[in-house]
């Protein structure tokens, strides 16, 4: 069934590919657009969050134990690919050898375990995670070493080092409100702020769908927006836009709402 996804994804347009996700197996679909975030929770089936908890901690785990190349949303993979937009970005921002990384919402250090080997090259590397409290408890019980630390607060992570990259993987879009964590990290100044794997409506105003996740990730159903461009980058006055990533999880049309994966990297804007 794999090879009948990477094909359709290759070959179709986004329209028709959309109607096709939702009767293929095992796929995440979207429903909407919602006119509220409490309309779109009243919809929601809801997850264990203890389940979910233990599921990525034991696929980081075996990531660190060198069982498994990298992980993502709980899913061991044992071919390392690295997220290279990213990656790039991580690599601009560093001063000299060094880089110190916020990872905002950045479960139990997913990117981190994923670039490691990839950052190997910095003399001074600080990653630090900020998470839900039961996040943070396991991370620093079981995945903390010299490098990755875990915070519940933007102001706890940033009070030992200042970032000099702000990343947000797929976080922002399952906010209540995304902008206002925004204007938050915005006011950090860190010098780099790259937004991956979030939606992104084709044009208009953002929009509140549904996304339901299939057993063999996790399965479960929540809200999650569907944010504007021009929302976000407002939100970011300090900032102005350095880059556009396109992301693999593709485009998606839901009753005449359409949307893209994708990502931005913004720069702070220099006062010259």
């Amino acid at each position: 069934m794999r090879w009948v996804k990477q094909w359709i994804k290759r070959h179709l347009p986004s329209a028709l590919t959309s109607r096709l996700r939702k009767i293929l197996p095992g796929s995440i679909k979207f429903y909407g657009p919602y006119k509220t975030w409490k309309a779109a929770q009243a919809a929601c089936q809801g997850y264990d969050n203890a389940d979910i908890l233990a599921g990525v901690l034991e696929a980081n785990l075996k990531v660190k134990r060198g069982e498994a190349a990298f992980e993502r949303d709980g899913v061991v993979f044992q071919t390392l690919a690295l997220n290279h937009p990213v990656l790039k970005q991580m690599k601009a921002a560093a001063r000299g050898a060094e880089l110190h990384v916020l990872d905002f919402g950045g479960s139990l250090g997913s990117t981190y375990f994923q670039h490691q080997k990839a950052l190997g090259s910095m003399e001074v590397l600080s990653w630090h995670i900020v998470e839900q409290a039961h996040f943070v408890a396991a991370g620093r019980a079981h995945l903390e070493d010299a490098n990755l630390k875990f915070f519940e607060t933007i102001a706890e992570a940033c009070a030992e080092q200042k970032p000099d990259l702000i990343l947000l993987s797929s976080v922002l879009q399952y906010l209540p409100d995304p902008l206002a964590v925004l204007r938050e990290l915005g006011a950090v100044q860190a010098p780099f702020l790259c937004i991956d794997r979030t939606p992104f409506v084709r044009s208009g105003e953002s929009q509140i769908m549904v996304q339901r996740v299939p057993k063999s990730i996790n399965e479960g159903s929540y809200p999650l927006w569907a944010l504007s461009e021009a929302e976000v980058i407002a939100a970011l006055p300090s900032y102005q836009k350095r880059d556009h990533i396109v992301n693999e999880e593709g485009s998606f049309l839901v009753n005449g709402c359409a949307f893209s994966f994708e990502g931005l990297v913004l720069e702070l804007r220099t006062t010259d």
